[in-house]
């Protein structure tokens, strides 16, 4: 059976630095996603274990998740309420809802007024990323619903950095302006705006002054950057699979689909039950298509021919190749040099945020 084994210790270790780096701010820790494929209450309780005290999630059944398992620590809805049953869920579980419009504070202020109850909401808006928030601009709207939306507390202010991985920081710069010059209207206008947030995990390593009053770690609890470590985060998880079958085939012998590779010589295989459904060498497609994209596209390709770019598994502690193309199912490897028997286990290095639905997570260290 094929597990994802999860290392407690190293996703502890990982939030000690952030508690070292951002010792001035406070850390949202964001289980959205599944928790990046952890499981939302698996590595909220984790985060919790190391002094996390605010959540914050994406959606409605995340939040859920988390107040049934017995949660309760401020958790932030990262996205705006659209419906009146999302607005009685923020209501009814005391969650930190999202306003990005007129209409949302509005549906969340009425459905609150409705139980004689104040909920607490964090203002978005966008600076530049394109989806939900209040354009920058549209201040006179935030100030409307700040002084006439009775049921409704300010707890803070927020948006999202479109681009925090590149060396180039001008539009960072330019949508941090933007942030400031919203502010500062508010505050002129004596709107209490609570913690102001803008850094996910990228901003908050790269650039320390734009973590403001509080920084929103997610995927770097996970100990995987976007951006070069140079803090020493551990990777977390890890497939765990085993020998179903090992053979000697001859030279010249295809191995997989597609005929993309053949045995140079007789080699002793060993197939694992492990591929695509279980999440195992899915990758990211490319999805910008701009000129200079292509370019770096083709570039990096060129860079690759030069690479090792072969998939390796471990088996009692060595390195082996996988053989051929990863399948839905299964994968072959090559086990000529090394001593193993049906029954091993193989460990297989995988991104968490990939892993299937079906596979069973194993939490250690804990």
């Amino acid at each position: 059976m094929n597990r994802y084994i999860v290392d407690c210790e190293a996703i502890g270790k990982n939030a000690d630095i952030f508690h070292r780096q951002m010792a001035t701010v406070q850390i949202i820790g964001v289980v959205k996603g599944n928790g990046y494929g952890l499981g939302t209450v698996s590595l909220a309780k984790v985060l919790l274990k190391k002094g996390i005290k605010m959540l914050a999630v994406a959606r409605i059944d995340e939040a859920k998740a988390l107040r049934k398992a017995g949660i309760e620590v401020p958790i932030l809805m990262l996205t705006p309420v659209m419906t009146e049953e999302e607005a009685a869920c923020i209501v009814d579980m005391g969650l930190i809802g999202c306003i990005d419009s007129a209409e949302s504070a509005v549906l969340l202020n009425s459905v609150s007024e409705q139980t004689a109850q104040i909920t607490e909401v964090h203002i978005k808006v966008d600076t530049g990323f394109g989806r939900y928030g209040f354009l920058s601009g549209e201040e006179d709207k935030i100030i409307r619903v700040a002084k006439h939306m009775k049921n409704l507390c300010i707890g803070g202010i927020f948006t999202h950095i479109s681009n925090p991985y590149t060396s180039d920081r001008h539009s960072i710069d330019a949508q941090m302006a933007k942030f400031k010059k919203t502010c500062e209207r508010l505050e002129n206008e004596r709107i209490n705006l609570g913690i102001k947030h803008v850094a996910n995990t990228a901003t908050a390593l790269k650039y320390p002054e734009y973590r403001f009053d509080a920084v929103r770690i997610g995927s770097g609890f996970l100990g995987r950057l976007p951006i070069k470590d140079s803090w020493g985060f551990s990777r977390v998880g890890y497939f765990e699979s085993s020998i179903t079958q090992i053979k000697w085939v001859p030279e010249n012998m295809n191995i997989g689909y597609a005929d993309v590779f053949k045995t140079k010589k007789a080699t002793k295989t060993a197939v694992v039950p492990i591929g695509h459904t279980d999440g195992f060498g899915v990758m990211k497609s490319r999805d910008t298509y701009r000129f200079r994209d292509v370019l770096r596209y083709m570039w990096g390709d060129f860079k690759d021919i030069f690479k090792d770019k072969r998939v390796f598994c471990l088996i009692n502690g060595k390195k082996v190749p996988i053989l051929g193309r990863i399948g839905l199912t299964n994968i072959v490897v090559d086990v000529t040099r090394i001593e193993c028997s049906v029954g091993d286990k193989v460990v297989l290095e995988s991104n968490p945020l990939t892993v299937g639905a079906n596979v069973e997570r194993v939490f250690i260290n804990d």
